[in-house]
């Protein structure tokens, strides 16, 4: 998948800056070593995951959001984006959790700024960096922003200010970065 930058710099910065651990690992190592268990759908680079279902990129969006509503347990919240520089989104979210974004029918993008749904394995958004780098396809990569942006379990991500911490995972299409 190619990853394009786009420059919202300033929204992924308000974003990230509410972003936080939520726990003090430092205080409490139990608390950092303690699985957390998986809340909603399994956030991977091709779209999500609910039981044994992949809700694909490209996917119907109205299908893509009743599954994700079933496997969040609420309703989300939908805002149109007409400032997405790749074109127009109906975005639905849940939330900081998860949002996921639509454009002409089409389930198109997602990303995650509060602890919530995971990858395949485990790591979700705010959790260490330290957790991230050992999961499969870890590789810290090239961005404009300036927090360090990294790649894990086929998604992307963005650690917090201090670099220690997840503060946003992403992948498609999500007015951010893709």
């Amino acid at each position: 998948m190619k990853v394009h930058m786009l420059g919202l710099a300033g929204m992924l910065a308000l974003t990230l800056a509410g972003c936080g651990n939520g726990g003090d690992a430092a205080t409490d190592p139990a608390a950092a070593e303690a699985p957390v268990a998986a809340t909603g759908p399994v956030l991977s680079g091709e779209g999500l995951v609910i039981g044994s279902d992949t809700i694909a990129f490209g996917s119907p969006a109205a299908a893509a959001v009743q599954a994700v509503t079933a496997a969040m347990g609420s309703e989300p919240v939908q805002t149109a984006n007409a400032d997405c520089p790749t074109g127009a989104t109906e975005d639905f979210a849940w939330g900081d959790k998860l949002a996921i974004l639509t454009r002409d029918g089409a389930f198109i993008g997602w990303h995650s700024s509060q602890a919530g749904p995971a990858t395949a394995s485990g790591v979700r958004t705010g959790d260490t960096r330290t957790k991230a780098e050992t999961a499969p396809g870890f590789e810290m990569m090239e961005s404009q922003f300036e927090q360090p942006m990294f790649g894990v379990d086929g998604v992307y991500g963005f650690l917090n200010a201090d670099s220690q911490s997840i503060g946003v995972l992403y992948a498609g299409d999500t007015c951010i970065a893709s």
